[in-house]
């Protein structure tokens, strides 16, 4: 299975407000990934495992996402956010494993 990710854009409604966020694949090897997301003026690196449970043959698993770094004028205490952040990126991902395998 190709683990390169397309460079894409989601959607997130959080408070009332829409934001558009750029995500793309910044590094990959055999047992993780890091997505560069940004928003704006702020950035955010996240480290996924997915390329290891792909290698595994863990298709359906949802992987674990952890920050690694971001941007001075950016919180990270709003959970919720993040939350919704990696569930589109996840969906994302799915997508584009989808139509890989077509």
């Amino acid at each position: 299975m190709n683990l390169i990710l397309q460079p894409f854009t989601i959607q997130i409604r959080l408070k009332l407000t829409n934001y558009k966020i750029h995500v793309k694949q910044s590094y990959l090897d055999s047992k993780t990934e890091y997505l560069e997301i940004t928003c704006g003026k702020k950035s955010l690196t996240l480290a996924s495992n997915r390329p290891a449970f792909r290698a595994m043959g863990l298709t359906k698993r949802k992987p674990k996402f952890e920050v690694l770094e971001h941007s001075e004028n950016i919180q990270i205490w709003n959970m919720g956010a993040l939350n919704a952040i990696i569930d589109e990126v996840c969906k994302e991902i799915a997508s584009q494993e989808k139509s890989q395998l077509k």
